[in-house]
């Protein structure tokens, strides 16, 4: 079961749950080295999703060093990283997202662009 969850199902917490001692890259790429990936192809994922929501320059700061909008892209793209068929998403609109064009872009074209089925509470 944690496997398939892993692997198929993304989560976006309103509260992020991002591990704090971790950097921005790590949080992100952590889904995928629980699955094995190899770690050159999780980094290049991981990288291509921070800079399509404008967090390029943030890859190596920890969670506590940025903001609650950064905060909230991180955990959009670590539910997105390993391409999943359902994203599960509390209140994904909430906090600063609905104003920050990149991240909602980039995960509402995932939702719909990639035969990834959305779902919100």
């Amino acid at each position: 079961m944690a496997a398939f969850r892993n692997r198929s199902v993304g989560f976006v917490f309103q509260t992020h749950n991002l591990l704090p001692e971790f950097s921005v890259l790590e949080n992100v790429t952590l889904p995928c080295l629980i699955a094995r990936m190899d770690p050159v192809e999780a980094r290049r994922r991981a990288v291509a999703l921070l800079g399509e929501v404008g967090l390029s320059e943030r890859v190596a700061h920890r969670t506590g060093e940025i903001s609650g909008g950064e905060q909230q892209r991180t955990a959009i793209c670590r539910a997105l990283v390993m391409e999943p068929s359902v994203l599960l998403a509390d209140e994904p609109t909430g906090t600063s997202i609905a104003r920050r064009r990149p991240a909602w872009s980039t995960f509402s074209s995932r939702s719909t662009g990639h035969g990834v089925s959305p779902c919100s509470w």
